[in-house]
């Protein structure tokens, strides 16, 4: 099994910088923790996967970048969360479920048709400062096209993306136009774009799926000039924690959670994201809240 990576560029020349991305180990790890999906779900979730690593080239700093899409159609929530840590370690998670108890229509293959009216939200957490969240709605077919869109209408930036899934490896492709550093009349930036553009589309899905990233970028881009970054390694990492699922019971209040242990002796917890188990007795929880043996419920 290949390693998972990613690989930013720039146009040395030209006012455009991309990143290219390939996963299939973490996409492995990543399903083997959760409960069963179909075919068509893992492949809308491995595209959002890909997708959120091509974004948080954006992050220059440690943090979570997630992109997610709620709608009123079949699937209930999409969600993909890309973390860079320290060193510029790079970790995915994600998580994709339908309304319970709804049947998916083997007719519905497209994200909109399985969405229904939705919004594709991208969201950056940098670790201790404060978030950003940008939103656009959900109106194209392919996630390649919405992203797409979200750049234009919220950032103000032409981006394309070419996300291409075959499976349980996902390969996807973006590039960026940068604001005028080069002092380039607009028509000609405008041409330049363009140019590129049109090259990219010229790429099969299977063309895509197949070669490395410097074969790629030579096909496209054999004239120009490209500086290529270090390969940067992707891997599967959930953030779940005991400290984090202690911190979720005290928000719920110790009134509350004292009442579960007249159900039942613990009270268990399960992480969606990774399948984890954590299990808190009374005592623990008693613990949690300072509790008194003569407070706890028995």
């Amino acid at each position: 099994m290949s390693q998972d990576t990613l690989r930013r560029f720039i146009f040395e020349q030209k006012d455009i910088k991309g990143a290219w991305v390939s996963l299939d180990s973490s996409i492995e790890d990543l399903y083997r923790q959760q409960d069963e999906s179909p075919a068509i779900l893992k492949q809308h979730l491995n595209e959002s996967l890909a997708a959120s690593v091509l974004l948080s080239t954006m992050l220059k700093f440690e943090g979570m970048l997630s992109l997610q899409a709620r709608g009123d159609g079949d699937i209930n929530v999409l969600l993909a969360e890309t973390h860079k840590g320290a060193n510029d370690a790079i970790s995915v998670r994600g998580i994709v479920r339908t309304h319970e108890g709804r049947e998916l229509s083997p007719k519905k293959i497209n994200l909109s048709d399985l969405l229904g009216q939705a919004h594709l939200v991208v969201s950056i957490q940098p670790d201790g400062a404060q978030p950003y969240q940008g939103m656009v709605a959900l109106e194209h077919a392919s996630l390649a096209d919405n992203l797409s869109a979200y750049f234009v209408q919220s950032e103000q930036l032409d981006t394309y993306f070419h996300i291409a899934s075959d499976d349980g490896r996902v390969v996807a492709f973006m590039l960026q136009r940068l604001p005028d550093s080069q002092g380039i009349d607009e028509a000609e930036a405008n041409e330049r774009w363009s140019h590129c553009v049109q090259l990219c589309q010229t790429m099969s899905n299977d063309e895509l799926l197949s070669i490395d990233d410097q074969t790629m970028l030579y096909r496209l881009f054999h004239e120009e000039e490209i500086r290529l970054f270090d390969v940067e390694t992707v891997r599967f990492e959930c953030g779940c924690s005991k400290e984090r699922m202690e911190k979720a019971l005290i928000s719920v209040g110790q009134k509350d959670v004292m009442e579960m242990f007249t159900e039942k002796p613990s009270i268990d917890m399960r992480c969606e994201l990774c399948g984890s188990e954590y299990n808190f007795d009374i005592g623990a929880v008693s613990e949690l809240f300072n509790l008194t043996q003569s407070e706890q419920i028995n």
